[in-house]
């Protein structure tokens, strides 16, 4: 337990003869996940009648530690002591220097200086040839993403392996744009519909492609009638995949829903209750048995929760509020544990509390993702979020925890 405590103007020294505490600063801190550890020595606890306290000053500037964390427990013996500071920024140098004191004095080790870890580091770029409209999936804590458009059309697929790209992999049969995609057991990826060369050439099929072999089927899987659509949104749960809404052509949106599921080997679709209304264009997030789906064109900025016992959907949130008051316009996201990260078209980041369905605004993305782009693409693989791709070969990794 910690409380404030203001940096004490008091005796340092011997005081009516009494004999004050000695402290001694820790060499080094330690870091985790926003939090900063700090380490203090007592090494002689001087004379005590009826105080001794021991803990931390700190702050951002070297010359006025104003902050301070007070280690409260009754041990007022020598040895070491620690301390943990939490939700700190990244990118920051902190200062510090344990103290004690006791009836008679105080005494105060060495200041300390430690830089937290970035919020931002930069990955290998992106060598390929740059686009949008692209779909993107994960199998086995591998990114892929695959077709999109960049005044041609495109039918490849790339692989990060947290590490670096990977190229010759096979192309999935069909060049297009606005595809969707969701997998099944973490080793199947589906993708399909999608837009061709024209806009009239809308597609509603779908491709399989195997994680462990690194292939795809070349025949497509059976579809629905009415699946050809492009800019609608995919996701899995229960190792079943889901479509939804898109534009069916013409500018018509559509709210209807279909999962897929595969039994024996054997390929069914069923058609689930509708959507809340028409819309194309948006994000779906699924995690630990939850699904959010929204913020297209359509749902009037609102993002909605998908409840599957139920087959109906609530609405959750709406998108956030920037600084001049109106309603951010958002590009992509992810969700992780009990937040989803989204990215705006202004390349600013934005925190979503699934518990209090409440927004933090975050960092800005670094100073070399242009303004003029289409927006970026956030990436969820694993405990990592990576950002990049939207018309550049720019691809960083996102620590949220340090965004503070």
């Amino acid at each position: 337990m910690y409380s404030c405590l203001d940096t004490p103007n008091m005796t340092v020294g011997i005081a009516n003869m009494k004999i004050e505490p000695t402290a001694a600063s820790g060499v080094t801190s330690s870091s985790s996940d926003g939090a900063l550890t700090l380490t203090g020595t007592v090494v002689s606890v001087g004379k005590i009648e009826k105080l001794f306290e021991k803990g931390f000053y700190w702050g951002y500037d070297r010359k006025n530690l104003t902050d301070s964390v007070l280690v409260e427990d009754s041990n007022s013996q020598p040895g070491t002591f620690f301390g943990t500071l939490s939700n700190i920024r990244g990118d920051t140098t902190i200062y510090w220097q344990a103290f004690a004191r006791n009836d008679y004095g105080i005494s105060l080790g060495d200041t300390i200086s430690y830089t937290t870890p970035p919020i931002f580091t930069k990955e290998n770029t992106f060598s390929g040839k740059t686009r949008s409209l692209f779909t993107s999936f994960t199998l086995n804590n591998d990114l892929y993403f695959t077709c999109g458009y960049y005044n041609i059309l495109f039918n490849d697929i790339y692989r990060f392996d947290g590490a670096m790209w990977w190229y010759n992999i096979d192309t999935i049969p069909g060049a297009r744009r606005y595809p969707v995609a969701f997998t099944i057991n973490d080793s199947l990826a589906y993708v399909g519909t999608g837009q061709g060369a024209s806009l009239s050439s809308i597609f509603g099929d779908f491709y399989v492609f195997n994680g462990n072999t690194q292939r795809w089927n070349g025949t497509p899987i059976q579809t629905p009638a009415e699946m050809p659509r492009y800019d609608a949104v995919a996701f899995s749960l229960n190792n079943k995949g889901y479509v939804v809404g898109g534009n069916i052509g013409s500018g018509i949106f559509s709210k209807d829903v279909w999962e897929y599921s595969i039994t024996n080997g054997i390929d069914s679709w069923r058609k689930m209750n509708d959507f809340p209304s028409p819309f194309s264009g948006g994000l779906s997030f699924s995690n630990n048995g939850r699904v959010f789906v929204g913020f297209g064109n359509g749902t009037e900025n609102t993002l909605w929760e998908y409840d599957v016992a139920a087959d109906s959907w609530n609405e959750f949130a709406s998108s956030p509020t920037n600084a001049q008051g109106e309603q951010a316009s958002i590009h992509s996201g992810v969700i992780t544990q009990d937040k989803i990260y989204l990215v705006d078209i202004n390349n600013i980041i934005w925190e979503l509390d699934l518990a209090t369905g409440n927004y933090k605004q975050k960092s800005t993305l670094p100073d070399d993702f242009p303004s003029e782009t289409t927006g970026q693409y956030m990436f969820s693989v694993g405990d990592a979020i990576y950002i990049g791709l939207g018309g550049i070969g720019l691809f960083y990794r996102y620590y949220p925890l340090w965004d503070n």
